[in-house]
């Protein structure tokens, strides 16, 4: 269970030099070219906080992140909480081809190869995502995984007397623990309070929880 300083700078040297042939899985890139000049990619095991007022484009943002590294060969899951698999798979359809999504709905559509995972469940728990990610890690890899919202993870069992914010923590810790487990960038996408209307937005700004 424990490793050498020596051999983990071996390991990361890897992952950076040759991330698909590396025993880790490589970073995943955004897809848009400022943030990965400014940011870089997310490492395995690292979680990415994606923070906006609601409306804002939090999900056209994940699912692009999520497009992007499917197009490039790597396998992502996309837990949405908020929507369906197939409005998901709509709207990326609408955001890759430019056309309204009022004029998809009535055409018949082809699909791809892309290893692009859908959990379309709801208020489903950090545990189901975590149980959804090892099924997807163990049928068909998995290199990335992207939650659909924060604030819309349901509760444990056992959880019903917690405080929200206790939730919240709760659930950010079970996230980080996936990531580490199964070696994998976590998008968590999450809402800004409505503070961060007034100036540029702050960590004081993300809700619900200082865990986040």
């Amino acid at each position: 269970g424990f490793i050498s300083l020596a051999d983990a700078y071996a390991e990361w040297l890897a992952d950076i030099r040759e991330p698909q042939a590396a025993t880790g899985k490589g970073g995943i890139w955004w897809g848009l070219p400022l943030m990965d000049e400014l940011v870089g990619p997310v490492m395995p095991g690292e979680i990415a906080i994606i923070a906006a007022r609601p409306s804002k484009g939090k999900t056209a943002l994940g699912v692009q992140v999520g497009i992007n590294a499917a197009e490039k060969g790597r396998s992502v899951l996309f837990a949405s909480l908020e929507m369906k698999s197939t409005q998901v798979a709509l709207r990326e359809l609408c955001g890759r081809s430019g056309v309204l999504m009022r004029d998809v709905r009535t055409r018949t559509i082809g699909t791809d190869a892309m290893r692009f995972y859908i959990l379309g469940e709801p208020r489903t728990t950090a545990s189901r995502i975590r149980a959804a990610s090892r099924a997807a890690e163990a049928r068909h890899g998995l290199d990335c995984v992207i939650v659909d919202y924060l604030g819309l993870i349901g509760r444990e069992r056992g959880e019903g007397r917690l405080e929200r914010h206790e939730h919240i923590a709760e659930s950010m810790g079970r996230l980080k623990a996936l990531a580490m487990e199964l070696s994998v960038p976590v998008f968590c996408l999450c809402q800004l309070n409505r503070d961060a209307q007034e100036a540029e937005p702050t960590l004081a700004n993300l809700r619900d929880s200082g865990a986040v």
